[in-house]
């Protein structure tokens, strides 16, 4: 489905618990709500093969981060790195994630982590951001990796699998915000870093057989970036 801004739908959330002594504290989570909520896309995954991630983590549906904590973020980043491209500044929002590995009752003094998951009522707030692939370290070793590979039906990402129907752009691409790999979304073949988007010739209306819906439908809306957005409010739990 394509979301729309200011519209509200049910998404896949996480909230991280400190446990120690018997009793349960909510973790202070960047991108959390008010009820320790954070949206995420995709499964909880590790990357260590390809990614030198070990640990077990989800990834932040952007979309559905309150303003406040979306534009604080933003605002650290632009103060940690001036003078990037708008681009690279949201792009970069998409690198924190929220991890779910349990902590060692020893060494951290009898903390254990627990993650609950639960689906809430939550505002669409803005676009996805562009993943930054020019900064991505592991592009190179995940194309090679997944060269042979193709999307899976409902154009599913083979790598973690995220879901990428709401992320076709009207030249044909797709890119997954998850860890970047980009795809022909007509044929789902891989599309190398050296393709360019104005050498595919892909039509946007042209039939997507393999999944039974045409770029066209899956295309994203024309919709605002999010910059300094309302914060309409989420349902409590």
């Amino acid at each position: 489905m394509s979301y729309q801004i200011g519209k509200r739908y049910p998404v896949r959330c996480v909230r991280i618990w400190k446990c120690r002594d018997g009793e349960r504290k909510l973790a202070d989570l960047q991108y959390a709500d008010r009820y320790g909520w954070v949206p995420v896309i995709g499964p909880e995954h590790e990357d260590a093969e390809h990614i030198n991630f070990p640990h077990l983590h989800y990834h932040v549906d952007l979309r559905f981060v309150a303003a406040h904590a979306f534009n604080a973020r933003l605002y650290a980043l632009k103060w940690a790195y001036p003078g990037k491209s708008e681009e690279e500044y949201l792009g970069r929002l998409l690198g924190l994630p929220v991890t779910t590995k349990d902590a060692d009752p020893v060494r951290f003094d009898g903390l254990v982590i627990e993650t609950e998951v639960g689906t809430r009522p939550l505002l669409c707030k803005r676009a996805m951001p562009t993943f930054p692939r020019a900064i991505a370290r592991w592009i190179p070793q995940l194309e090679t990796a997944y060269a042979e590979c193709q999307l899976k039906p409902g154009l599913v990402c083979p790598h973690r699998g995220i879901p990428l129907a709401d992320f076709v752009q009207p030249d044909g691409t797709v890119t997954c915000p998850g860890h970047g790999l980009r795809f022909n979304a007509v044929t789902g073949r891989l599309l190398a870093a050296s393709v360019k988007a104005s050498d595919l010739n892909v039509e946007p209306q042209q039939r997507l057989s393999q999944w039974g819906q045409s770029a066209n439908e899956v295309a994203p809306q024309q919709v605002q970036d999010g910059f300094g957005s309302s914060d309409l409010g989420d349902a409590p739990t």
